[in-house]
């Protein structure tokens, strides 16, 4: 179970080398070893487990962070753009566009407007700005 859970991590975290999965071959079967070499390996297990799963959580910490920057720099921000009261949402989204684009980000690399789909209480929406996933 542990390699199945490391090499979905893999996928998530879009890694390879840091993260660690057990060749199931070299394993004795159980009752083939002494519970000296079985607790060795449910104990390597275990270490192996909790270092995926600080990984994991440090992804989720770093996706929260980037989430509370935007929503800061928005907040803080989107009055120096927008000069006169807004009539239609687009000179909004200009705004917002204007922030993004000063603040080095590409459309179409780093993010896209108005594109995408998604599904929630069975209606269809399409939202103003999406954020490209990073890959590194």
């Amino acid at each position: 179970m542990y390699n199945d859970f490391a090499e979905q991590t893999k996928k998530v975290l879009k890694v390879s080398s840091m993260v660690y999965t057990f060749n199931i071959a070299d394993i004795p079967r159980y009752g083939d070893a002494v519970w000296g070499i079985e607790k060795k390996i449910l104990e390597q297990v275990l270490v192996s487990a909790k270092m995926l799963l600080a990984s994991l959580e440090g992804c989720i910490d770093f996706v929260d962070d980037e989430f509370d920057n935007i929503e800061n720099f928005f907040a803080s921000r989107l009055r120096t753009v927008i000069f006169n009261k807004p009539e239609k949402e687009i000179e909004v989204q200009n705004a917002i566009e204007s922030l993004l684009l000063g603040r080095g980000l590409n459309k179409g690399i780093d993010y896209d407007r108005e594109s995408g789909k998604f599904e929630f209480s069975g209606k269809e929406y399409i939202p103003d700005f999406i954020s490209k996933r990073q890959t590194n």
